[in-house]
């Protein structure tokens, strides 16, 4: 059994599908079968079967669609591992439709059931066997294939965060892309990890900003020294940080406008996931925004106050929020109260979030 739990947490660690062989190993099973069924609104929207030939599997799919499976299959709490035979006797089994359609053309054979995992939506089921010409299954194999039940779970478990994790990534990209401002998010080490359809054409163009591998630049070297050393300080600054600054176009266009935002990152970021990796955010704006920065429906809607709306657009058109206090004339504790006055009525919490309210609510920048 050791080489058994080894083997699965050798799979946790690595992402591997679930190794069934040492399952097998650990009860003396000759097979054993994974599968999981996703309900939507009463009714079973997805069959998904491992582990077994696809015949079999295409079987099982169709058994569950025209819901043939037995009852007490779809009760089983999870963690529970049961003989079959203790659940239904044999003659009324053999005389099941489930029996005729999936295990006939199998064969007959001992098997233990077990449920390993169970969300809202999606229950899954773990099913080992032995052809019947051999002994049925001792306690003792119960027993350890209930140990082992722990860990598959847990293996399918962190499948469904990895796969909520790689949705919640695209989803964010797919918002990124929708701003009217170009964002990039530099990791720790200067990398870039991700850049909407606006910053990675303003890259491509190379005109104030760049990419040397996949480090981000400035075009010249004293402006490229400054970039660097502004996401370094808000990367080390304590407290939630931010800067501004502008950086030369060698086009002579308008100066870029940049601010950088570190990411307070709730929980460690999922191996592999690019943009879920980053810590520093970088807005960029190629032209002014004081003439298309209104954020008036913004203050209609949530009922800001003058000085609150202030704030917030002020904050949206590139500048911080000391530099705001001081175009208002405020002292900055000021212009911290107006903003969190502003946050709670946009059911916002971060400043970010704010900003990218007031840029979408803009009539003229948007898309």
């Amino acid at each position: 059994m050791s080489l058994a739990v080894g083997r699965l947490s050798d799979a946790l660690i690595d992402g591997s599908d679930i190794p069934f062989q040492p399952v097998c190993d650990a009860v003396g099973a000759s097979y054993s079968l994974l599968f999981s069924e996703q309900q939507i609104d009463g009714r079973v929207d997805d069959t998904v079967v491992q582990g077994v030939d696809p015949a079999y599997a295409q079987r099982l799919k169709n058994a569950s669609a025209e819901r043939l499976l037995p009852i007490w299959l779809r009760d089983l709490d999870t963690g529970t591992v049961v003989d079959r035979a203790a659940l239904q006797r044999d003659h009324d089994f053999a005389r099941s439709p489930f029996f005729d359609y999936v295990v006939r053309p199998e064969g007959r054979f001992h098997c233990l059931i077990s449920t390993p995992f169970v969300s809202d939506t999606q229950r899954y089921h773990l099913i080992v066997g032995r052809p019947f010409h051999r002994e049925d299954f001792a306690p003792s194999d119960v027993r350890v294939l209930r140990t082992l039940l722990p860990y598959i779970g847990r293996a399918i478990a962190l499948e469904h965060e990895a796969a909520a994790a790689k949705s919640d990534a695209t989803s964010l990209r797919l918002a990124f892309d929708h701003l009217a401002s170009n964002v990039l998010i530099v990791a720790q080490d200067g990398r870039l990890r991700f850049a909407n359809i606006g910053a990675t054409r303003l890259l491509q163009v190379r005109d104030g900003l760049g990419l040397a591998g996949d480090i981000i630049t400035a075009s010249s070297p004293a402006a490229n020294s400054m970039l660097q050393q502004s996401i370094q300080r808000v990367l080390t600054a304590e407290g939630g940080a931010e800067t501004s600054l502008h950086l030369p176009r060698p086009s002579g266009c308008p100066p870029l406008q940049v601010r950088i935002l570190r990411l307070e990152m709730q929980t460690e970021p999922v191996p592999g996931n690019g943009l879920l990796a980053g810590r520093v955010m970088i807005v960029v704006q190629e032209h002014e925004l004081d003439d298309q920065v209104d954020g008036w429906s913004i203050g209609k809607i949530y009922g800001l106050s003058p000085k609150e709306l202030e704030v917030s657009v002020l904050l949206a058109r590139g500048q911080t929020l000391r530099t705001a206090s001081s175009t208002l004339g405020i002292s900055y504790n000021t212009a911290r109260c107006h903003l969190r006055r502003a946050l709670d009525k946009t059911s916002n919490h971060r400043q970010s979030d704010l900003i990218r309210m007031v840029l979408n609510a803009s009539p003229r920048l948007r898309r």
